[in-house]
């Protein structure tokens, strides 16, 4: 019953050290759909402000297919 966490990672090198210049940021959380678990995701659209994603679900009926938005700030 545990909620799908969805971050965000700059695609840079987060090893320990000096050199490490990676970033782990949790954008936030689904809810599961239909007792499903979060599988998949597309980028549906993006604006200055946010994106707005799909998501299925293993596990729930056809998918479960749910669009979310999750702000740009959160990824800064």
């Amino acid at each position: 019953p545990l909620p799908c966490l969805l971050y965000h990672w700059n695609g840079r090198d987060g090893l320990p050290g000096k050199d490490a210049q990676g970033r782990v940021k949790l954008l936030g959380e689904f809810p599961r759909v239909n007792g499903g678990k979060a599988e998949g995701m597309a980028v549906l659209a993006e604006t200055a402000t946010e994106y707005s994603l799909l998501v299925v679900f293993d596990g729930a009926k056809e998918g479960g297919p749910t669009v979310f938005k999750v702000s740009k700030t959160a990824t800064e």
